[in-house]
């Protein structure tokens, strides 16, 4: 199911706003939640409401082609500063 354009993605967006119940919310458009939300929903629901969430079509297809982030690493520290010879 392609993703609404247009006119139907303001209705969407209108209906997202004024839904405060996660359980609405996931119905309508489940990769718009957050991983808190779907805590919340997990407690709240139950695991078996994040299950069948998960196995929908779009979401199953957003997170085959989802990509991981990269580690931070911090940089190695530069020998020269550790002796205290910087900018010598």
């Amino acid at each position: 199911m392609p993703r609404p354009t247009g006119q139907q993605a303001v209705q969407q967006t209108v209906q997202l706003r004024g839904a405060n119940d996660l359980r609405q919310r996931a119905e309508i458009d489940p990769l718009s939640l957050t991983y808190g939300e779907v805590q919340r929903l997990s407690a709240t629901a139950g695991p078996d409401a994040v299950q069948r969430m998960l196995n929908r079509p779009e979401v199953r297809r957003a997170r085959q082609v989802a990509v991981p982030l990269p580690q931070f690493r911090p940089a190695a520290p530069d020998p020269a500063q550790a002796d205290g010879r910087a900018g010598q």
